[in-house]
């Protein structure tokens, strides 16, 4: 399901959307919302009470419970060799005594899929509310990492670091991201190009709604949006 992206100006909403569609992101958002019992969206006006919660029901993600037990594993094996200082012992197993099931799940989606941990409340909003607004973004430098990375050294296949969208983009892409998504599910281009056509013919226009997908999926793959 498209994360909705209420913004308005077309740099910051191609940077979001460059992130948010990501072949990697959204089955992981789901994946979490299936875990968490989001059966039903948290609307956006309600977010800070609902992140004000403890949510001490809430479980991980099978990946999130093995890098989390792989990490505990790598610590009673150091500390049963002697192969850690006592201090650093006493540390870890306070933070992982500590470990609060939104914060580990958050930090574990950016870390294994390259992503800075500046974008940790965009993801938490997405996931939560299924829409992100232009303060979202602007709060990115807000955020702050909660865990050492200890905690994920275990974890395996971790993506390449994200490299965040900074070119110019055009009116263009939101219209071509509706389309894309509508084609994701399973809408066919002429049935797109019906309801978008105006006085073109249908046929003709489906060539259009097909370039221009096949741009859309160009600029999540390399990041430009600026071209013809």
């Amino acid at each position: 399901m498209m994360i909705e992206i209420d913004i308005d100006n077309l740099l910051v909403y191609a940077r979001v959307a460059h992130l948010l569609d990501q072949a990697d992101v959204l089955p992981r958002i789901e994946d979490i919302r299936r875990v968490w019992n989001l059966n039903k969206l948290i609307p956006y006006e309600e977010f800070d009470n609902w992140i004000a919660k403890p949510h001490i029901d809430f479980t991980l993600t099978h990946e999130a419970v093995e890098a989390l037990n792989a990490s505990t594993e790598r610590l009673e094996t150091d500390m049963r060799h002697g192969h850690i200082r006592l201090l650093e012992e006493l540390s870890k197993n306070k933070e992982l005594s500590q470990v609060r099931t939104v914060e580990y799940e958050l930090e574990h989606f950016l870390f294994t899929l390259g992503l800075n941990f500046d974008f940790k409340m965009l993801i938490l909003r997405a996931i939560v509310c299924g829409k992100v607004r232009i303060q979202d973004f602007e709060a990115l430098n807000q955020n702050s990492k909660e865990y050492e990375k200890w905690l994920f050294d275990e974890i395996p296949n971790v993506k390449n670091p994200y490299i965040a969208y900074d070119r110019d983009t055009k009116q263009e892409i939101k219209r071509d991201r509706e389309w894309y998504w509508k084609h994701e599910s399973r809408e066919s281009y002429l049935k797109i190009a019906k309801k978008y056509k105006g006085h073109i013919n249908e046929n003709d226009f489906r060539e259009t709604v097909k370039k221009q997908i096949k741009r859309y999926k160009l600029f999540l793959k390399v990041g430009t949006f600026s071209g013809k």
